[in-house]
This record gives C-alpha cells, structure tokens and sequence, in this order.
C-alpha cells in the first residue's frame, strides 16, 4: 500500500482468504475498515479487526502505527496477553477488544481510557489550566479519578522546576502532620505514588489508611508500608517516628531525581539507592542524576549540578541509618528554602524554583 493513504475501508463485503501484510507501509493510515466479512488466518504483525476469525496473538508491532484513532479487535478468536506497547497509540480514541480469548491483563493506559469510557464528556468532573478530570470506575468495580493533562504541560511535568515544586510541598504537608497539633501524627507510607497534584500543580499527601498518632517520641505497629521506603527500624521492628516519616521522604527525594526505584533490579541488599547516590558524591553525582532533568539554556549546567547535589545531600541526611541522625522536617523544610535563595531566578542566574 501508498504510505500516504489515510483512509481504507472494505467493510461489510463478502471478502474472504487470508489477510495482506501491505499495510506494513502505511504510515499515515488513520482509518482502516475491514470488518464484517469473512477474512481467515494469524493476524500479520501491524493490524486487526472486528467480526471476522483471526487466531494467534495480538502482534506487538501494531504499536508502530501511531495515527491510529479506532481499533477494533473484538469477535474474533485471539488469544494471549495484550501487548504493553500499545500505549504508543496516542490518538486511539476507540480500542474494542471484546469477545475473544485474550487475557485480562489489560495496559493501564486502556484500562483507564475504558474506566472513563474514552474521556466521555457524561463523565467529566472538571477542567483546570492544566487538564481536565474524568470519573470511571475500574473492572473490579473501583470508582476512579483519572487527571488528563494538556499536551502542553508534558515537558512541564518531567521538568526540574515541578518536581522542586511539588517536594517542597510535601516536606510542608509533613511538617504539619509532624508539628501541627499537639499530637503529631505518622503518615507511615510516603512514596511518589501517594502524591496527587491539583489543577494548579500543588502536591498533597495522599492515603492516611495506615498513619498513626503519636503518643510518645515512637510508636508500635504491625502494618508494614512499602517496601523500599520504610526506615531501618520500622521495616525491622515495627517502630514508627517522625524520623521514619523522613526516611521514606529522603527516598522519594532519591526516586524523583534519579528516576529509580528503592526496588529497583540493580539494587541489591548491598548496594540499595542510598548506597549507590551516596556513592556518587565521590565521583560526580550527575552520574545518578535523570538525563531528563539536564535539558536547560547553555550556560546554567553548572547551577543546577550545584542544586542537584544540594538537594541529593539533603536526601542523604533525611535517610541515615540511625534515627536519631536524621534531620526533621523543620529543617528539611528549611533547607529547601535555603535552595530556593541559593538558585532561583535572580540569584546568580540561577532557574530553580522550590515553592
């Protein structure tokens, strides 16, 4: 097939035989109709449709058609998994899949467009500046709130300004869980996944389902949080404190910079994240640093490797073995502010914003 073709529909016909693997070239196809008809056979690897008998798996060379806006894959015989890069579809508005063999290990990504029934204006909570808000609910009957952002603010979610932004604002919402009140009060499971952001990009903590007030300087539990971001001592005996709380947080400090996981496969009980971004301190901490976060103006790559490293210490110092060692989150939050001095706009150059 031309690369240029858009559009090819043969649907409704009284076609039969195997499928052609011609649309392989068909870079620009948007809309391929071939349904109701009586095609037979594997799927070639880019492309599939409804109502027919096509057996074998899904292939996962159909993410390589990146226009696509509708495919349609449901009364066939398909079996197997659904193939994770699918996702590539950034247009896909429409993804039938019913009535086949297939597993029910769907990709997030389509789990959710189907949870809010493909961003149905029926199921819109709300509009911001940044995106909007859709409900849904998930397959095992969860009710959901998925955030759509502008494609516009994709380069401003993966840049350094937000993600100081957004930190800034969880060490403040752990400094009033920890001083606030009388009674301080754990939040016991801080991780990335427990950060949701509002329409004007602030960050709240999330999920207080196993949190604790505490009485005394530490307290007892038998609910472990997650692996990978529990202090020492919590994850060995149970303790809770507001030190732990830090801990959990110089690890999401760790993550959000380094773009790694506390259970990441490169880490092992020998060498875990702390141990590898301490490592580097040695050497030049740009080696643990996300590439991402180095796209900036020629110029100012020095000020943000001084930021970068004073942020990455400040983790090192939430997160040290002992309790007692680590910093609270008053200084925490007072350190911050001392970055934000050191190297936001105005200051010797520098384009870091830490709220």
């Amino acid at each position: 097939m031309i690369p240029n073709v858009e559009e090819f529909n043969v649907a409704i016909n009284y076609f039969s035989g195997t499928f052609r693997s011609f649309i392989t070239n068909a870079s620009r196809l948007y809309n391929l109709g071939m349904g109701m008809n009586s095609f037979s056979g594997f799927i070639p690897s880019t492309i599939e449709l409804e109502a027919n008998e096509f057996t074998g798996s899904i292939p996962a060379t159909l993410g390589n058609l990146k226009q696509l806006q509708g495919l349609a894959l449901k009364l066939n015989k398909l079996e197997g998994s659904i193939p994770n890069n699918l996702g590539h579809f950034d247009k896909l508005v429409e993804l039938y899949l019913g009535n086949n063999k297939l597993s029910r290990a769907i990709p997030p990504c389509f789990e959710l467009v189907r949870a809010i029934e493909g961003f149905s204006e029926s199921n819109l909570l709300g509009r911001g500046g940044f995106g909007s808000v859709f409900r849904g609910k998930l397959l095992d009957g969860m009710e959901i709130a998925v955030k759509v952002f502008h494609v516009q603010m994709e380069s401003a979610l993966r840049s350094f300004d937000v993600e100081c932004e957004v930190l800034s604002d969880v060490a403040s919402a752990l400094e009033y869980l920890h001083f606030g009140y009388s009674i301080p009060t754990i939040h016991c499971d801080v991780k990335p996944s427990n950060v949701l952001l509002d329409q004007d990009m602030v960050g709240h903590l999330s999920d207080f389902g196993i949190a604790k007030l505490l009485g005394e300087e530490e307290s007892m539990t038998q609910t472990l949080a997650t692996a990978g971001y529990m202090a020492p001592e919590y994850r060995r005996e149970g303790r809770v404190s507001r030190e732990s709380d830090v801990y959990s947080y110089g690890i999401v400090l760790m993550e959000t910079f380094t773009k790694k996981k506390p259970i990441d496969k490169i880490f092992t009980e020998e060498m875990s994240l702390r141990h590898w971004v301490g490592g580097s301190f040695n050497r030049s901490i740009m080696e643990v640093v996300d590439n991402n976060l180095l796209t900036m103006e020629v110029g100012h790559f020095l000020m943000r490797e001084q930021c970068l490293s004073s942020i990455l210490n400040l983790a090192m110092d939430c997160t040290r073995d002992l309790p007692h060692d680590r910093i609270n989150i008053r200084n925490v939050v007072s350190r911050l502010i001392q970055i934000k001095a050191t190297f936001s706009p105005g200051t010797r150059g520098g384009h870091v914003r830490v709220r």
